[in-house]
C-alpha cells in the first residue's frame, strides 16, 4: 500500500502466462478506513495488506488460509445479500463478475475492466460480461435512431 493506491501481481496468472501484470487498485475513503482498522500498519511494503498471511508461511498453509478467509468473506456476503432480499448463491466470484458487468454498462471499456482484474486475455474480461439491459439497450436504439432521424431532416 503505497500513495492510496494497492500494487500487486496476481498468483493466478503467473502459472498461464509469460507476461506479468501488475494491477493496481486505488483506494477511496472506505477501502482506507478498512485497511485503517483491519490492516498491518506496522508492516513493510513487501508485507501482505491483511495479516491473515505472511511470508514465512508455508505455500501450502498460504493457500489453505486465504481458502478459508474466502469462505468466511462469502458466508458473510450471503448473510449481508439474504438481508437485502437477495437469495442468490453470491461470493467473491460473484462480486468480481458483477463490477465487470456494473462498469461495462456505466461505460467503462472491455480494455479498462480486463486491465482492473488483471486480465491478459480481452476474451477472458468478455466471458465476465453479463450484457446490457433492457432499458440501456433501448435507450442506445433511441438515440441512434434519433441521431440518424436529425441527420436525415
Amino acid at each position: 500500500v503505497e500513495n492510496n493506491k494497492i500494487t500487486f501481481v496476481n498468483k493466478k496468472n503467473k502459472k498461464t502466462t509469460k507476461e506479468q501484470k501488475t494491477i493496481i487498485v486505488y483506494l477511496n475513503d472506505y477501502t482506507k478506513k478498512v485497511i485503517d482498522k483491519y490492516g498491518n500498519i506496522k508492516g513493510n511494503q513487501n508485507d501482505f495488506v491483511f495479516n491473515i498471511l505472511n511470508h514465512s508461511q508455508t505455500a501450502i498453509l498460504q493457500l489453505k488460509r486465504k481458502n478459508a478467509f474466502i469462505r468466511y468473506v462469502t458466508q458473510h456476503f450471503l448473510k449481508y445479500a439474504q438481508n437485502l432480499g437477495i437469495n442468490e448463491q453470491i461470493s467473491t466470484y460473484y462480486a468480481r463478475h458483477s463490477y465487470a458487468t456494473i462498469s461495462i454498462r456505466n461505460g467503462a471499456s472491455m480494455e479498462f475492466i480486463g486491465e482492473a482484474l488483471g486480465h491478459t486475455d480481452i476474451k477472458t474480461t468478455i466471458n465476465y460480461f453479463k450484457g446490457f439491459d433492457d432499458d440501456k439497450k433501448r435507450e442506445h436504439s433511441n438515440k441512434t435512431f434519433n441521431f440518424f432521424i436529425n441527420k436525415t431532416t
